[in-house]
């Protein structure tokens, strides 16, 4: 509570401001130096008498005051000091006395607040700052806050209860305040009598509205809990345009909320910045000594609603001795991320969790990505880039993705029973590229998918492409949400379709496995399988189907790619294909079944 009522006490010198525009340095009219000494005794004198405030060394001139030490002292009913916040070589240039008495004297409230922003101090420096007891606590160096006003407060402000104010007058209290900037360096705090347990080289706010701050930056933050492995390393924070407006309204409505979890996601709902960046974070040792985590650099831009532009990461790091797991990442970039919308009912308490339907990412650019033990091979992505746009009802109308230098090594598999088959298969690693590209249209309910293509390195390609009508990815959706059926999926119509496959070893690897499990030749078994298909082709049903088994023969002879295509004279729904399985030759020509070898 200390902390609170001094800082707040202290802002009878240093105070902040909220409203349109910064207070800026303006001319202060001269001190008289005959009653300012009886001004700071009065305002001392107001405090509750739980808060004692003491100051030395005061000096005066018509353009400044100057203490040797100002200190404002929380004690308990005994009288019993509890903590304290102190500043030595202090400078105060420029002191608007009349326009303080209008903020902190009761006696100046009458009707309603003045909402104009009054300049109270031009300059304020201090040698050092201490906060908390005398031993432990938090200190810092070189405090400057520059161009200090406030307007009044929504009621006339009691100082002494300032610490233990509920939420919304706190807020208020804190939004009633403005500066240029503050900045302070060499901040330490700890525990009495142990090494201190936070650091930080210098924090800088620039431009403080009482509503959003323009620039906040931190610079080599280091933190430990003490007597644990635990600690935490950065290099540097730095934020800008953070705009906390909002939780003036949370905070007032905060005493009818029952639910914590629900204040608390409105608080971050309210929440908004230009962009955030973090540099050099390093933390390790907090779930056993060797455990780490490392991001080179962090930058996130434009956050309103838990809604960002874009994220991007760089140099992750992760490792965990326990679980023996270890994370790289060279490269990550999101695009047009939306959170905040599945959260929206939570925030107006007509759902318990996130509607994940509506969670959106537009963008993906991923790159060197290793997933995998400390030591050892690991599972490897040399690049993922994915897009989604044109949203419509939460339905991505278009999207494209494309990955390469995806490697899986078999030695990942610890067990050598389910890596054998890989092995016997003759790959020490699967290596895969994709490629996707498709198009919705949600009033016509088409889905036109361009190109799916996957590919197994010294393997084979898979390639797909179709038109489907009357697609309803909605209500396929929402079933998926209700975990029922996708029978809207009977009603989708066929118009196109296309499934190729481009063999590159594949078929002469699986071959030889299954072979040498039969205790034959690859040769053999594959003779087996043209006899079959053979039979097959006499027995055909008729014309369409007999052609297409004659071209699964033809590539048999000679493997190198098969392509089926459907290209149905009207579209075809799957429930009429369902019903006409048992007429095959009249379901192939429905379909307009076509199938190319080679």
């Amino acid at each position: 509570m200390v902390i609170g009522v001094g800082a707040a006490a202290g802002w009878y010198f240093l105070g902040k401001d909220s409203g349109p525009a910064l207070v800026g340095t303006t001319s202060a009219p001269a001190i008289d130096c005959n009653t300012a000494k009886a001004d700071i005794d009065a305002a001392f004198a107001s405090l509750a008498p739980e808060t004692k405030a003491t100051y030395a060394g005061l000096q005066c001139d018509a353009a400044k005051l100057t203490f040797a030490e100002v200190r404002f002292a929380g004690q308990n009913a005994g009288g019993t000091e509890t903590g304290a916040f102190k500043l030595t070589g202090v400078v105060v240039d420029g002191v608007f006395f009349d326009n303080i008495k209008k903020i902190f004297n009761p006696a100046a409230y009458g009707g309603q607040p003045v909402t104009d922003r009054l300049p109270l101090i031009n300059k304020l420096t201090a040698a050092k700052v201490t906060i908390g007891p005398e031993q432990g606590g938090a200190a810092f160096d070189d405090l400057a806050i520059v161009a200090l006003g406030a307007r009044q407060f929504a009621k006339a402000p009691p100082l002494g209860a300032l610490g233990s104010m509920g939420p919304a007058d706190a807020i208020d209290a804190l939004q009633a305040f403005a500066f240029d900037s503050l900045g302070f360096k060499n901040l330490s705090g700890g525990e009495p009598g142990a090494a201190p347990s936070l650091t930080v080289a210098a924090i800088n706010i620039t431009a403080f509205d009482g509503v959003t701050l323009g620039g906040l930056d931190i610079t080599t933050l280091a933190a430990q809990e003490p007597g644990k492995p635990g600690k935490v390393g950065i290099g540097s924070i730095s934020l800008k345009g953070l705009g906390i407006g909002d939780l003036a309204a949370l905070a007032k409505a905060a005493p009818g909320m029952a639910d914590a979890d629900t204040e608390g996601l409105k608080a971050l709902m309210a929440v908004s910045f230009d962009s955030a960046a973090v540099k050099g974070f390093d933390a390790s040792g907090f779930e056993s000594p060797d455990d780490a985590v490392k991001i080179a650099s962090l930058t996130i831009d434009k956050l309103k609603a838990l809604a960002t532009a874009r994220v991007a990461l760089e140099g992750l790091e992760g490792y965990s001795s326990e679980g023996e797991v270890s994370f790289k990442l060279g490269h990550l970039i999101l695009t047009g991320i939306d959170v905040g919308t599945a959260m929206q009912g939570m925030v107006a308490g007509t759902a318990t969790e996130p509607d994940f339907a509506k969670l959106r990412v537009d963008g993906y650019d991923l790159a060197d990505l290793a997933i995998g033990p400390k030591t050892g091979d690991k599972v490897t992505l040399a690049s993922l880039v994915a897009s989604s746009s044109d949203y419509v009802d939460g339905i991505a109308t278009r999207g494209t993705a494309k990955l390469a230098g995806f490697v899986f090594p078999a030695t990942v598999i610890e067990s050598e029973a389910d890596r054998q088959p890989l092995i016997d298969l003759g790959y020490e690693a699967l290596k895969l590229e994709m490629n996707v590209d498709y198009a919705y249209d949600p009033k016509a309910k088409t889905m036109d998918m361009k190109d799916f293509t996957l590919k197994l390195l010294d393997g084979a390609a898979l390639s797909l492409s179709f038109n489907f009508g009357d697609f309803d990815v909605k209500a396929l959706q929402e079933a998926s949400a209700a975990m029922q059926p996708p029978l809207a999926l009977m009603g989708a119509k066929v118009v196109k379709l296309s499934l190729g496959y481009v063999d590159d070893s594949l078929i002469s690897r699986i071959l030889k496995v299954a072979a040498k499990e039969q205790g034959q030749t690859p040769e053999a078994l594959m003779a087996q399988a043209k006899q079959m298909v053979a039979m097959q082709a006499q027995s055909a049903p008729g014309p369409v189907t007999k052609a297409a088994v004659e071209a699964v023969a033809k590539f048999l002879d000679n493997p190198k790619s098969l392509t089926i295509a459907l290209a149905p004279p009207t579209p075809v729904t799957f429930a009429e294909i369902g019903a006409k399985f048992e007429d095959l030759e009249g379901l192939a020509k429905s379909l307009g079944l076509t199938v190319t070898a080679n």
